[in-house]
């Protein structure tokens, strides 16, 4: 496992985001932060009770930390473990059951409401952070660059962007381009 970097550009160009591409990480991002906000104020009640499962924004939420947990692993931290990451959680949450099943013997408990809640507030904080950051500082491509990239510019040093694997490389693009054709 190398930290090369996934994603890199071809050219080795990406556009930095414009009034738009700002304006939707910055929603995101506050979306994301709200998550964290709804999941320290009723930590409580998610990890411990598994009435949680009924609580369909919150599966959304973690559903979606779920599935770009690698990209803030691959991308944000710049470990290169592809979906590895999903797989050792996945691993973690089977034993947090199995141990449930053994010391409660139910399926549902606190061993893995935590598992669950500590990987979508991981993801969403780091989500949310970076997002804010890269709606703030203008990040090109991908987002989950942007404390990198503030690293950079407070140090005056490089940082290699990558393309974002979602949808704001070409969201971004598609933005110049208006400006372009007026």
């Amino acid at each position: 496992m190398t930290n090369e970097l996934l994603f890199l550009p071809k050219d080795r160009k990406l556009l930095a985001p414009r009034l738009l591409g700002r304006v939707g990480r910055l929603i995101f991002g506050l979306w994301s932060l709200y998550f964290i906000r709804e999941a320290l104020t009723y930590w409580e009640f998610f990890v411990e009770s598994p009435q949680v499962l009924d609580q369909v924004g919150y599966l959304m939420g973690v559903a979606l930390a779920f599935w770009l947990m690698p990209d803030v692993i691959n991308i944000g931290i710049n470990r290169r473990w592809k979906r590895r990451s999903q797989i050792v959680w996945l691993i973690v949450a089977l034993l947090a059951i199995v141990a449930n099943l053994i010391f409660t013997g139910d399926w549902w408990g606190p061993l893995l409401g935590w598992t669950i809640w500590l990987m979508a507030v991981f993801v969403h904080l780091y989500l949310g952070a970076s997002h804010v950051l890269s709606a703030i500082i203008g990040t090109p491509g991908c987002e989950m660059r942007s404390l990198p990239h503030l690293r950079a510019i407070l140090g005056g040093s490089k940082v290699e962007m990558v393309v974002c694997p979602g949808h704001w490389t070409a969201f971004d693009s598609w933005e110049a381009s208006l400006s372009n054709e007026a």
